[in-house]
């Protein structure tokens, strides 16, 4: 018998109302005990009111957080889960039937503090073809939760145990904001030796938003993740990042290289040059958060 709480931190988006219809249809073995956690984090109660319309057979919380910030409202959903193990969803993303009963048995056999599964993207007709083919929102480290050897996690599709984390009172920091706080988060469960482990028999879909898919969108993502990865690594002390100064003339070299080879490939067409400009522009992430020193008031 496995107690499993299902959170989700949503900002009230209309999917919410497809991914709560996935976790409505779920397969789970008898005497399993399935809860729900949203906590809305729009300013209209928007996540609410869907989750009111949406008839859901097991027992539902919706906590009222209101702050627009994703760290602050998966922290709400840790204060309130109830269950051995916590599943983390996105409300752009869709489960499969066998996704809860696949991951705790996976957990279990595992025995996995943190546990993820990849996250497949689903994009709408007429989606550019460089998008689908290069897939820079959902790089190799995001969709299968390690880069090399390092499992560094993604929230998105994730299952925790509540044991490790209520031992180590982890909780994921709220300056993060709007990115980062995940790979912040994880980077301290491993800090705290957790068994992290990854596995393909629990993938859920991404539906991809058409706003997403423009170039412009994509290089302040790729921005971002740079940004926000230098600033973990440097207040958790990893890769020599402590200084920062040999990895910000690494990243400023690199983002160099990469802006000149995204040039030359430019008459050899899209789906070239687009992948050296979002690593540029990830380096250039890189940098202007490396350059500057760190954020004031930020410790290890």
């Amino acid at each position: 018998m496995a107690h499993v709480t299902v959170a989700i931190a949503s900002c009230g988006r209309k999917s919410l109302a497809d991914t709560l219809a996935s976790l409505d249809s779920q397969i789970t073995p008898d005497g399993w005990q399935i809860d729900l956690v949203v906590a809305d984090d729009s300013f209209d109660g928007s996540a609410a009111q869907l989750v009111s319309c949406s008839n859901l057979s097991w027992p539902v919380q919706v906590i009222n957080v209101a702050s627009r910030n994703v760290a602050v409202a998966r922290n709400a959903c840790l204060e309130v889960a109830e269950g051995e193990f916590i599943a983390f969803i996105d409300d752009d993303e869709i489960a499969g039937p066998h996704w809860i009963s696949t991951f705790v048995q996976e957990a279990i056999k595992t025995n996995a503090d943190c546990l993820f599964a990849p996250v497949e993207p689903r994009y709408a007709p007429g989606t550019p073809a460089w998008i689908v083919h290069l897939n820079p929102l959902f790089p190799e480290e995001v969709r299968t939760a390690t880069q090399g050897n390092v499992i560094i996690g993604r929230t998105g599709n994730s299952l925790l145990r509540r044991s490790f984390l209520k031992r180590n009172k982890l909780r994921f920091d709220s300056s993060f904001g709007g990115g980062g706080e995940d790979l912040h988060f994880f980077a301290l469960c491993r800090k705290y030796n957790a068994v992290m482990v990854t596995t393909d028999v629990a993938a859920v879909r991404e539906t991809v938003a058409p706003h997403r898919t423009g170039l412009c969108y994509v290089l302040r993502a790729c921005f971002s993740r740079g940004k926000g990865y230098a600033r973990v690594m440097a207040m958790t002390g990893q890769e020599g990042f402590a200084s920062g100064a040999g990895m910000a003339l690494a990243s400023f070299l690199k983002m160099l290289v990469c802006s000149v080879l995204a040039c030359v490939a430019l008459p050899l067409g899209q789906f070239r040059w687009v992948r050296f400009a979002g690593s540029a522009a990830s380096n250039l992430g890189k940098v202007a958060y490396l350059v500057r020193g760190g954020e004031a008031g930020e410790a290890q």
